[in-house]
């Protein structure tokens, strides 16, 4: 496939020994003349994090072969709603010799912190570097799809999610002007699975294995709940001139659809680390989105005009029930990861 995958483990504690999950880390390949930010993320409850990246990811300049990435982390939190660093750790050169490195407990000060021991380093270095993180092309889609499968099987129930599901790597935002702002959409209509290869390629690959996994769980919603297909097409056929109003049936319906989405994503989070979404794609965490005020990005992002500013609006509005929903499905799970998906569970708006 042209791009070979890399996968880091390790575990974020305190200085007695207890995770930390309440942290934001930016993984970065240390090179001479300029660092490549490979992923950011957050670690599981228990402080263990998981991230996977490709070659592409730490060889983001014109003239970089590099084989193996020299890794950092940079690890922030927020103060008095701004995201700060406290603690770099610079790993060890790791050989990578199956793919796969494991780098134990990494003890984080979280003292510095707590006494305002705050570094002068950026929380999330090269965060305005356009790059491209992943080849994705058509083989290396499917082969994600493929391997997702069994991930979202288990979260889920459902099986065989990606059995006969068409992938097409299309823009979003220039072919399907309408297309709701995801870096993936499937399409109940067609079972077709629709991934954003021009913005996807920005992103780590742990967000586009959650992007990926989001939409085998609305396959599955639909595959197996029939009669939930034609309410999806509703919600895919909203358009920003019709303003942010929706039948508030169609909105309970969205709150349960997306929440038990959104629900699933939280988890694959945690399985995928690395997964915090990377701008340009946005919206970002607010913490995160912030940091982008004083930076000039590199590359050209035209103003957004008035349909896109309308597309939000209407996205917030679907956000908000989303996030409702996904409450819900937390609440009644009750942390067993147990918790299957109810076409009927009415969710309090």
């Amino acid at each position: 496939m042209g791009q070979r995958e890399f996968v880091l483990r390790g575990r974020l504690i305190d200085e007695q020994g207890a995770g930390v999950p309440e942290v934001t880390f930016a993984l970065v390949d240390r090179d001479v003349m300029d660092d490549d930010l490979i992923a950011v993320g957050r670690p599981a409850p228990d402080g263990t994090f998981c991230v996977s990246f490709t070659t592409t990811s730490f060889n983001q300049e014109p003239l970089e072969h590099d084989t193996t990435p020299r890794l950092a982390l940079t690890v922030s939190m927020v103060e008095d709603d701004e995201l700060k660093a406290f603690h770099c750790i610079q790993l060890p050169r790791l050989e990578f010799a199956t793919d796969e490195e494991t780098v134990g407990d990494l003890v984080l000060p979280l003292s510095y912190g707590a006494v305002g021991l705050f570094l002068d380093d950026p929380p999330i270095p090269k965060l305005a570097k356009s790059a491209r993180r992943v080849e994705l092309d058509g083989e290396f889609s499917e082969d994600l799809v493929e391997r997702l499968e069994p991930v979202v099987e288990t979260l889920t129930g459902w099986p065989s999610l990606g059995h006969g599901l068409k992938v097409i790597l299309r823009n979003l935002v220039r072919r399907l002007r309408h297309a709701p702002g995801g870096l993936a959409v499937y399409d109940a209509s067609t079972d077709t699975l629709y991934v954003d290869d021009d913005r996807m390629q920005l992103q780590s690959l742990d967000r586009v294995k959650v992007a990926i996994g989001r939409e085998l769980v609305h396959r599955g919603q639909c595959k197996h709940h029939p009669e939930v297909a034609g309410h999806f097409e509703l919600l895919r056929a909203l358009r920003p001139e019709g303003g942010t109003h929706i039948e508030a049936d169609l909105l309970r319906f969205c709150a349960n659809v997306d929440g038990y989405g959104a629900w699933i994503e939280r988890r694959l989070e945690y399985r995928f680390s690395g997964s915090v979404l990377l701008p340009p794609a946005g919206p970002l965490d607010p913490a995160i989105d912030d940091l982008l005020d004083d930076v000039e990005f590199e590359g050209s992002i035209p103003p957004p005009d008035a349909e896109v500013e309308a597309r939000r609006a209407l996205e917030n509005v679907m956000g908000a029930a989303a996030a409702k929903g996904r409450a819900a499905y937390e609440a009644l799970d009750k942390g067993q990861g147990t918790a299957r998906f109810d076409p009927a569970l009415r969710i309090d708006l």
